[in-house]
């Protein structure tokens, strides 16, 4: 059986019981990250470790940093649904992108977008989405100029590469006469 479905449980009920949904995702993948770096996540699925010791270490780890989180790792322990932690923090970060007030877009640029730019760029991407713009900026050296421009599974590729690409094609379409 997938556990899909399982992990999207979690995931929302995280989702709704999160105050700071952007707090909340920054602190998943801090921890997946701790986890994958270290053997901190191996050990958690270790059958060998009681349910009761894990916990105990959770608790003098998370507890007074963040208590919302401390609760719900220890539902995940107390579940056996550690397994299932890397999924739900995927999960969570869609959730927390098809959040109805606002949209994610990722711009992708050859170089830092500049204020002024960036600012007319949100107003235009807002007014066109009827939503708050949160806007995540990355830089790709190979793009020579321009922006390419990423919402959910959507690509709008506005770069002089690309500009460049479709011209060469339309040049080698044509036959010389």
């Amino acid at each position: 059986m997938s556990s899909k479905p399982i992990s999207y449980r979690y995931a929302r009920t995280l989702y709704k019981l999160a105050e700071s949904k952007e707090e909340m995702r920054n602190t998943l993948h801090d921890i997946l990250e701790i986890m994958k770096k270290t053997k901190f996540y191996d050990w958690l699925l270790s059958p060998q470790i009681s349910k009761e010791t894990k916990e105990e270490v959770v608790k003098k780890v998370f507890k007074d940093r963040n208590p919302g989180f401390y609760r719900f790792f220890s539902l995940l322990i107390r579940k056996n649904r550690i397994k299932n932690f890397p999924e739900i923090v995927k999960m969570y970060a869609e959730l927390t992108r098809e959040n109805p007030e606002s949209v994610e877009i990722k711009a992708v640029s050859s170089a830092p977008i500049p204020n002024d730019e960036k600012e007319k760029l949100i107003k235009k991407l807002e007014k066109d989405f009827g939503k708050k713009v949160i806007l995540r900026e990355k830089i790709q050296l190979d793009l020579i100029g321009g922006v390419v421009l990423f919402i959910g599974d959507k690509m709008i590729d506005g770069s002089l590469k690309n500009r460049l690409l479709n011209l060469k094609e339309k040049l080698l379409e044509t036959s010389v006469k």
